[in-house]
C-alpha cells in the first residue's frame, strides 16, 4: 500500500492511496509506476473542475474538493509525475464532490449516484489531470477519463433526472463536463435518460453520441435509433412529475 501527497504554499492539494494485491512498484525519480493483480485506489483533491461551496472543509476560492474511487482486478500502470495512471480488469469508479478530506462516496447496489457524481464500470479505464491546467496555480485540473470494454457510466440531470450510457469506448472531461461515447453497427452507443425514477426511459443509439452535461446538449453520428438533440435540465423537486 502506498500513499502519496501533495502541497503548494497554502496547504494541501491531493492525497492519494493505492493498494494492490501483489506487487506495486514506484520510482520515485520518474514518477512511473506499475503493478499487477486486484487493488484500488483512492483520491481526494482540490480541483479547479467545479466551483466550491461556502462552508466545504478544505476547500478554497474556486476550488471543490473531490473524490475518486477506483476498484480493479488485473493491475495498474502510469506516471504519478503527470498525474496519468491505468487501470485494468472488471473496472468500477465512482467520482463526485466532497465536504471534507475524510469524506467517501462508494457505488450501492440497486442505487443512484449523489448530485454531481459519476459512476463508472469497464474493462480498463485511464485518469488523467488534463494538460491544459497546467501552471494554472494550486489545485489540480479537471480531470479526463477514459474508458474502454463494455463500458457503462451512471449519473444525474437535473435535481430528479438520471442517465445511463453504454458503449465501447468512452471519454468524459470534466472542464468541458463532455461525455463522448463510441459504438459500432453491432454494439451502437447508447444514452438513456429518465426525468425521474420510475419514468419512461427515453434512447438515442448511434455510431457516436457527445453529451454536454451542463447543458443537456447531444450530438449524433451515424444515428440508429431516437435521435432526441436535448435534456431538460430543469426538473423541479418540488412540483410532481406529471403523469
Amino acid at each position: 500500500r502506498g500513499q502519496f501527497s501533495q502541497r503548494d504554499a497554502t496547504g494541501l492539494t491531493s492525497v492519494q492511496t493505492m493498494t494492490i494485491d501483489d506487487s506495486l512498484r514506484v520510482n520515485q525519480q520518474t514518477g512511473q509506476i506499475a503493478g499487477r493483480g486486484g487493488g484500488w485506489l483512492e483520491s481526494v483533491h482540490l480541483s479547479r473542475g467545479g466551483a466550491g461551496l461556502l462552508g466545504d472543509s478544505g476547500a478554497r476560492a474556486g476550488q471543490r474538493l473531490h473524490f475518486l474511487r477506483v476498484d480493479f482486478v488485473r493491475g495498474i500502470r502510469g506516471d504519478l509525475n503527470h498525474r496519468q495512471v491505468e487501470v485494468l480488469g472488471d473496472v468500477e469508479a465512482v467520482y463526485g464532490p466532497v465536504d471534507s478530506w475524510e469524506q467517501k462516496l462508494a457505488k450501492t447496489v440497486r442505487g443512484l449516484p449523489g448530485p454531481g457524481t459519476t459512476w463508472v464500470s469497464a474493462g480498463r479505464l485511464g485518469v488523467a489531470v488534463s494538460p491544459l491546467s497546467a501552471g494554472r496555480g494550486a489545485g489540480m485540473g479537471p480531470l479526463e477519463l477514459t474508458a474502454y470494454e463494455d463500458v457503462t457510466i451512471e449519473g444525474r440531470v437535473g435535481e430528479q433526472g438520471i442517465f445511463s450510457t453504454y458503449s465501447q469506448a468512452a471519454t468524459y472531461d470534466q472542464g468541458k463536463t463532455m461525455f463522448i461515447l463510441e459504438g459500432n453497427q453491432q454494439q451502437p452507443a447508447t444514452l438513456t435518460h429518465q426525468e425521474y425514477v420510475g419514468a419512461p426511459p427515453s434512447e438515442t443509439a448511434a455510431r457516436k453520441i457527445r453529451y454536454v452535461h451542463a447543458t443537456g446538449e447531444i450530438q449524433v453520428e451515424g444515428i440508429l435509433r431516437g435521435g432526441w438533440k436535448q435534456i431538460d435540465l430543469g426538473q423541479d423537486p418540488r412540483r410532481p412529475p406529471a403523469r
